[in-house]
């Protein structure tokens, strides 16, 4: 009860007030971007600098803890910082109405929410003005490789998911990601965000799943954040993230030819994938 009084007393911000609307995204510009919790004695974020250009592909690597997912929440304008210090075509967002740069990005964070609803549903909640758009989700969850589970289902699509309701089924940790994932793909925005919107996949199945992320939003911008170095390889840009700051940058074989963290994380998961497959072969 504590928590709803508190959510009641959160004032709501007037729109009204910022003078931008945007209608697409043609480029985002993070500069020396700051950001700190108030129950926190240091900054998460430090000095962050980096642009994402419509059809650009940003991978967003480091250890947990780094920053990361504080960083697209900004990003996602979830969470209040300077107004200088993330723009958008120029803008900043700040001064940009919320309502108007939220329907132009889609975001899917690791805390993803289950519905206790139909995989149409499920997927269509992603942009519920096409809620009945059936074309439209099954064309998603094909992108994502759950179309070929929904279909066998007993009532396909209009099949109930989840464990609230008799009848219904309960999928499993990748097979929810997938529906997630779909239902992200299915708002159709210029920015897509995915905090390791593969983890629970295997190697092969998330590689596969990227590479047709990225061949079926060749117009989109989208940044994700991965610990599988192989899935940032298909990335344009790699940023790599230490104790809050951007310490390297580059592509996978640039990053490669240098002798810092991104290299000694690559080696490090070669060997682990080699000795898994030695021990698969027994």
């Amino acid at each position: 009860m504590e928590e709803l009084r508190a959510f009641f007393l959160i004032t709501e911000s007037d729109q009204d007030k910022k003078p931008y609307e945007i209608d697409e995204i043609k480029e985002i510009s993070i500069e020396n971007l700051s950001f700190q919790y108030k129950d926190q004695l240091r900054p998460v974020l430090e000095d962050i600098r980096f642009r994402i250009r419509q059809g650009q592909k940003v991978a967003l690597v480091g250890e947990n803890g780094c920053g990361k997912t504080t960083l697209i929440k900004c990003l996602a304008g979830l969470y209040e910082t300077d107004s200088s210090m993330i723009k958008i075509n120029g803008k900043p967002l700040a001064n940009i109405k919320s309502e108007s740069y939220r329907t132009r990005i889609s975001v899917l964070f690791q805390d993803y929410i289950r519905y206790n609803f139909t995989a149409r549903e499920n997927i269509g909640f992603g942009n519920v003005e096409k809620l009945h758009d059936f074309n439209g989700i099954k064309h998603a969850a094909t992108c994502t490789g759950i179309d070929h589970y929904l279909t066998k289902l007993p009532y396909q699509y209009e099949t109930m998911l989840g464990k609230f309701f008799s009848g219904s089924d309960e999928l499993s940790g990748g097979q929810w990601q997938k529906v997630a994932l779909s239902r992200a793909l299915f708002r159709n925005s210029d920015l897509i965000i995915l905090d390791e919107p593969t983890s629970a996949l295997d190697p092969n199945a998330e590689m596969k799943i990227i590479e047709d992320l990225f061949q079926e939003n060749n117009q989109k911008a989208i940044l994700f954040i991965t610990h599988r170095l192989g899935a940032a390889s298909l990335a344009d840009i790699i940023l790599v993230m230490k104790e809050g700051r951007i310490v390297e940058r580059g592509t996978h074989e640039e990053l490669l030819l240098r002798n810092g963290i991104y290299k000694k994380m690559y080696q490090t998961q070669s060997k682990w994938y080699k000795q898994n497959e030695e021990v698969e072969t027994v």
